[in-house]
């Protein structure tokens, strides 16, 4: 009976002694260049055609009050521009103070719309969407905390002015 050392000149045994032994050519974990594998380094396009969070957070920022320049908080410079711009609004007449929070109001809503359009990425079936979201966490928090922060501020300033 042959040892396991033995050469074997019939290829059944050779095929077998080469089972569970390493590739000679030291091939492990490498794979042809044949776009077989999805990577983020393939950057195929999308076969879904859904909103990435990328193109999302460009929406946002069009959206997005710039109303920074006081000092402060956020929350305190947009509570100063706001009534600003309010004020300024009802010295021009009952005309521009409605066409003012109509504005405001169209304003909220896109910004609750933009937020459906962010969960609808979020649910996603497409496995390269999903794939990318993996690595959009901070996007996605970034994202979110700035879009309801707004939006909440514009929902609550339109409360309060409707109950006085």
């Amino acid at each position: 009976m042959p040892s396991v050392g033995d050469d074997f000149d019939d290829p059944l045994h050779q095929d077998i002694a080469t089972i569970g032994s390493p590739p000679s050519d030291n091939s492990y974990g490498q794979f042809d260049n044949d776009d077989s594998v999805l990577s983020m380094d393939n950057d195929l396009p999308c076969p879904c055609n859904s909103p990435t969070l990328q193109s999302l957070e460009t929406v946002f920022q069009q959206w997005q009050k710039d109303w920074r320049s006081g000092s402060g908080s956020e929350s305190t410079m947009w509570d100063e521009v706001f009534n600003n711009e309010l004020a300024c609004s009802r010295t021009k007449g009952e005309q521009a103070t409605t066409i003012f929070l109509d504005e405001v109001t169209q304003r909220a809503m896109d910004g609750r719309l933009l937020l459906e359009d962010i969960q609808d990425a979020m649910h996603t079936h497409c496995p390269y969407c999903r794939e990318c979201l993996k690595y959009d966490a901070i996007l996605l928090y970034d994202l979110l905390v700035s879009l309801v922060s707004e939006v909440k501020f514009f929902e609550v300033k339109l409360a309060t002015i409707c109950d006085n």
